[in-house]
């Protein structure tokens, strides 16, 4: 089977799929997408941002997103940071870090981690979600 040419866009390569729905499992390069794809959740893979510059490692069963949205930085903001148990101290599901730039759904509990470590909408699933990491990190910080 050939390799998927994909092409890049400035800050981003493509999602690399791999197999078994392991993020670590053989490369599947025929279904390589390119870095504005829709990565679904039945996709395993990461995202190669640059060369040797490997994000966001997936099974399946993630939320979908794509590679540009994880490549892209967002100046302020680093990530939102799932976490579980309903509690955002809770264990962390890196699985559902989503970009700064996507809405936190309803329900949802973590952080947005800004720049220099700052957290910020720390939530539990009593959330109402339906903000972006990237509004929450531009607000001036609380003393």
């Amino acid at each position: 089977v050939r390799p998927r040419e994909v092409a890049a866009i400035a800050g981003c390569v493509a999602f690399r799929q791999t197999g078994a729905c392991d993020p670590s499992g053989e490369r599947e390069t025929h279904l390589d997408r390119h870095c504005e794809a829709t990565v679904g959740s039945d996709a395993s893979g990461f995202c190669e941002c640059a060369p040797g510059d490997h994000r966001s490692y997936v099974g399946c069963g993630h939320v979908p997103f794509s590679c540009h949205d994880v490549c892209v930085s967002v100046p302020g903001c680093t990530s939102w940071r799932q976490t579980g148990e309903c509690h955002p101290d809770g264990p962390r599901e890196p699985q559902g870090d989503l970009h700064c730039r996507s809405r936190v759904p309803k329900g949802a509990s973590g952080f947005c981690e800004c720049e220099s470590g700052r957290e910020v909408a720390r939530v539990g699933c009593e959330s109402k979600g339906l903000f972006t990491c990237e509004e929450r990190c531009s607000e001036p910080a609380k003393a």
